[in-house]
């Protein structure tokens, strides 16, 4: 199965930036009595889907691709042979595609919520990330008390200026005039995401603009972000990549996880920071970012490998949550006749020949 990831803030750009094109493209379609309304069922359709994000699009394209048909083509299993549908086979199919797809999220999605719960909301950042934004976060903090980094909103609206100008003059080749006017304006265009609520699934589904919610904001400032890279980069099919400088290289990221990124990780090493400089802080500043940074990827390791062995197992739990009720395989259904009736005939026969050759 190919998956495709979905960015939604890309999604809202290409939206945004091509209107008149998507508008044009849809009526020529109409006018043409062929692909009239067809098209603008498949072009709903996949925008649909994409505006979803990952998972949506992921559950859409297995139902859609995988699930459906295959359910489908599960009624006709062995009909030439019985003459009868057979819904049994078509039912067990349907249970492993409903639970199999979903699951692929859901359970990576609980295991994540529970430990950003209970061991911070760093752990919501991937490991490469929290070694790379950590770093960032230590030159940010050289020459600054632990008190002044537990203050969470001073934080950000520093941190996150040093942080979008390092993704700026990355993805841009430092070519960027007035750098610090411009990340100052991500910065603080970023807070206001946080802050922002979302306009809530089905509207974000049906596209529909919610001023002042989270997407159509972050959409906003992917306008912007393309302008530069359209003002001093080459015209390219990623304009809206970003990247992202580390110590030890240099990670590939979009808008909206750079911001999410952002806030889970500063909410959790400012709240870290504030305790410490409450109960006295043991050792230096650098020491105990350090440690803070060590401890989150490790987390988050455990965590992953966790998220992966839920899925593995609730995989081998399949098939015998439907075992459980249907104890005969109904994909043999018609193959084979009544087993369980035939076995004492033939061992009366057997043991009836035995009796005789004893005789």
């Amino acid at each position: 199965m190919k998956l495709n990831s979905i960015d939604n803030t890309r999604l809202i750009f290409k939206n945004n930036h091509n209107a008149e094109n998507n508008k044009s493209y849809a009526n020529s379609q109409r006018n043409n009595v062929a692909f009239g309304s067809a098209a603008d069922i498949m072009l709903a359709t996949m925008d649909g889907i994409e505006r979803g994000g990952f998972a949506a699009s992921f559950v859409a394209q297995d139902f859609l691709g995988m699930a459906a048909p295959r359910t489908i083509k599960g009624l006709t299993r062995n009909s030439d042979t019985t003459g009868k549908k057979n819904t049994a086979y078509a039912t067990s199919v349907a249970i492993r595609e409903i639970l199999s797809g979903p699951s692929l999220f859901i359970i990576p999605s609980a295991i994540l919520w529970g430990a950003a719960k209970f061991f911070g909301p760093a752990n919501r950042v991937k490991f490469d990330y929290i070694k790379g934004i950590g770093d960032q976060f230590n030159d940010y903090a050289k020459g600054k008390s632990a008190e002044s980094l537990g203050q969470t909103e001073a934080v950000k609206k520093g941190f996150y200026k040093e942080a979008f100008k390092n993704m700026l003059n990355t993805s841009l080749d430092n070519k960027v005039v007035d750098i610090d006017a411009k990340a100052q304006y991500f910065a603080d265009a970023a807070m206001e995401i946080e802050k922002a609520k979302s306009k809530g699934f089905f509207k974000n589904l049906m596209g529909k603009p919610v001023a002042g919610s989270k997407e159509d904001l972050t959409g906003a400032l992917m306008n912007e972000y393309v302008k530069l890279k359209k003002q001093y980069m080459p015209v390219s099919d990623n304009i809206t990549n970003m990247s992202f400088k580390t110590k030890e290289g240099t990670l590939g990221t979009s808008l909206g996880k750079f911001i999410d990124d952002l806030k889970n990780y500063t909410n959790d090493i400012t709240g870290t920071m504030a305790k410490k400089a409450k109960n006295g802080l043991k050792g230096s500043v650098e020491e105990a970012i350090s440690k803070f940074n060590y401890s989150r990827a490790g987390s988050r390791f455990v965590t992953t490998t966790l998220m992966t062995l839920g899925v593995f197992s609730f995989f081998t739990i399949i098939p015998k949550l439907y075992k459980s009720t249907c104890k005969t395989n109904p994909a043999l259904q018609g193959l084979e006749g009544p087993a369980d009736a035939n076995k004492p005939a033939e061992t009366e026969k057997k043991d009836g020949g035995v009796e005789n050759e004893n005789k």
